[in-house]
């Protein structure tokens, strides 16, 4: 009996040793493919990169990577059909993936369809909303669709980054407007101390949140 029960154990790990063996090998094969359609897809290589990340997909089903990278294969190529299919496979098999989100917004908004592209653009959003890009496109398409929400700002202070809604009566890329629109008294306006400073010492306009400011950016300078 004990001679059976050892057999019987030492098989389970042979079979669990060769199962474990089979996976790894899988997992390497798939991102090995995955990494041969990425190279195509920076030579511009559309067809390969799309045979190859059919062979990850046929590898791993359940994988949403090779439905991301296919389905974005797709639309830079315009099968606009087959992108869309991919893409929200991808978004079915991880729900908390933001890429296939912007994917989404990003055919939908090449085909003109802004609500749409609207709302996977909202739905990366709510899933990150760190990323500018994401928030521009957002309300570009919110924008285009004749729907304008709120927008949102990023400020960063002593306990973090916060990303606030704001309903802005006044949208311009001049300073100078914006410093008039508050000097009117159309709201809050943020905005560098040098364009302010004239303004806050008799008083016209009062600073506040001075603890917090917008997201920094880095500049690379080459020699």
């Amino acid at each position: 009996m004990k001679r059976g029960i050892l057999a019987a154990i030492f098989l389970a790990v042979i079979a669990a040793a060769g199962y474990g063996y089979v996976v790894t090998e899988r997992e390497g094969r798939h991102r090995e493919l995955i990494d041969r359609g990425d190279a195509a897809l920076d030579v511009g290589d559309l067809s390969t990169a799309i045979e190859t990340f059919s062979v990850a997909v046929d590898l791993r089903p359940d994988s949403m990577i090779g439905y991301l990278k296919r389905g974005d294969a797709y639309r830079r190529r315009g099968d606009v059909d087959a992108a869309l299919r991919d893409l929200r496979t991808a978004t079915e098999l991880d729900p908390s993936a933001p890429m296939p989100r912007e994917l989404l917004g990003d055919v939908n908004y090449s085909r003109e369809r802004f609500a749409p592209a609207a709302q996977h653009y909202q739905a990366y959003v709510d899933l990150d909303d760190s990323q500018p890009r994401i928030l521009y496109k957002l309300a570009l398409a919110q924008y285009r669709a004749g729907q304008p929400g709120p927008g949102r700002l990023r400020l960063e202070g002593p306990a973090g980054a916060h990303t606030v809604r704001i309903d802005g009566v006044l949208c311009s890329n001049n300073g100078e407007v914006l410093r008039a629109g508050a000097l009117r008294g159309l709201g809050i306006a943020l905005l560098p101390l040098f364009l302010l400073e004239d303004a806050l010492r008799p008083g016209a306009l009062k600073a506040t949140l001075t603890d917090y400011g917008a997201r920094h950016l880095s500049v690379h300078l080459r020699d």
